[in-house]
């Protein structure tokens, strides 16, 4: 009987050193997550801006190449541009390169940024600049008792 009281003391004096380890660490990433949210977004913005960029460019040149995915891939193209689907650039055996963002971001609501974005487009032949606007809308969304900020980006030529 002794030896099962002693086994019951030892889990339960190890089990609320580990409550108490953890409510420490939940401290720590809740100190150190505001710290990150204090720094500033531009450059978040222009990388996030820039990924998606790339990818909407290899959606076009993945449109060209197999038209037997044309369906689903316009389904993705629709979902990252504003207006309409801006087919332009899109040439065979090219790539997209040197994306900077030009100019400050413009703030158009409080959920709503413009950025602009210039880029070249690298083919066989030749070499076109051009640039683009990126529309960053964030949203603010709980999980699990977090604030969390969730972007969507959308591309327009105006």
């Amino acid at each position: 009987m002794r030896q099962l009281i002693y086994l019951f003391s030892i889990l339960l004096y190890f089990s609320c050193s580990n409550e108490n380890t953890s409510r420490k660490t939940k401290d720590m990433v809740s100190e150190s997550s505001l710290d990150y949210t204090d720094a500033p977004l531009v450059n978040s913005f222009e990388k996030l801006t820039t990924q998606k960029l790339i990818t909407y460019y290899d959606l076009l040149n993945l449109k060209q190449q197999h038209p037997e995915f044309k369906k689903d891939i316009l389904i993705q193209l629709k979902d990252l541009s504003k207006d309409a689907i801006i087919d332009k650039f899109s040439l065979k055996n090219s790539y997209i390169k040197n994306i900077h963002q030009v100019g400050n971001n413009v703030v158009i609501n409080d959920s709503v940024k413009k950025i602009r974005l210039a880029y070249k487009i690298i083919s066989e032949s030749r070499e076109i600049s051009d640039s683009i606007y990126a529309y960053i809308h964030s949203n603010i969304i709980f999980i699990n008792r977090e604030k969390v900020v969730a972007n969507k980006i959308k591309f327009s030529k105006n």
